[in-house]
């Protein structure tokens, strides 16, 4: 619960991290493992400074979307950035997300009035390379949303990182300038 993180030890907030990092890779229902994913990604966005606050599965009357983070980070990057708010999509699936999830995004992220136009986007399979394909097409489009792939390694590194901010910072960072990691 909310309150139960809000009093634990750095410490604590790492071991919590990494037993939920474990219970998503070694869940066997579907259903489970989808809520365990995004409980993760909660957890790894209240342990990183300037992104406590978080809310999961928010719905409205056409979409649902996994994470909503408030971006309030006194980093350049991120106060440059100006996405009031950041969003996030979990998939943990074994296969590979592709160019169809990859749209499916980027239009949650094009339709928020400019207030949400950088999102994460969390595959544990990892992605395809027309979900790559795709959003270096949509690099140039005149909405300015950044779609940040974020694979197992990455969630990994971020898990296990003394520098949480740091990490984000990375992602952020090879996103924008398309590099492979």
């Amino acid at each position: 619960s909310e309150r139960r993180l809000a009093v634990l030890s750095g410490e604590a907030v790492v071991r919590e991290l990494r037993e939920t990092w474990d219970r998503v890779r070694t869940e066997a229902d579907r259903n489970r493992k989808g809520v365990l994913l995004e409980e993760l990604v909660r957890l790894l966005f209240r342990a990183t400074p300037g992104f406590e606050r978080v809310e999961t599965r928010v719905m409205n009357e056409l979409e649902e979307i996994d994470i909503v983070v408030e971006n309030r980070s006194a980093d350049p990057i991120w106060v440059k950035d100006g996405s009031p708010y950041v969003l996030g999509e979990c998939k943990n699936w074994s296969s590979k997300c592709g160019p169809q999830e990859y749209s499916s995004f980027h239009r949650k992220l094009t339709t928020k009035y400019g207030r949400a136009t950088t999102g994460f986007f969390f595959a544990v399979g990892g992605f395809t390379e027309g979900f790559h394909e795709q959003r270096a097409a949509d690099k140039t489009s005149a909405t300015k949303a950044l779609v940040i792939p974020v694979d197992a390694a990455d969630l990994d590194r971020w898990v296990t990182s003394d520098d949480r901010a740091g990490v984000l910072t990375e992602l952020y960072k090879r996103a924008v300038f398309d590099q492979a990691h």
